[in-house]
């Protein structure tokens, strides 16, 4: 019964970090993006 108490602390404190790690990897992605869109129009100009 111990167990069955503590695993939704983790699953929230997960989801947390999964926010934040999401979030993390959206701007990355966006910033990696927009710069082979800026480095390809450079190149295409």
């Amino acid at each position: 019964m111990g167990r069955s108490r503590i695993a939704p602390r983790a699953l929230r404190r997960r989801r947390r970090l999964d926010l934040r790690r999401l979030a993390t990897g959206a701007a990355l992605f966006i910033a990696v993006a927009w710069t082979i869109f800026f480095g390809v129009g450079i190149v295409l100009r």
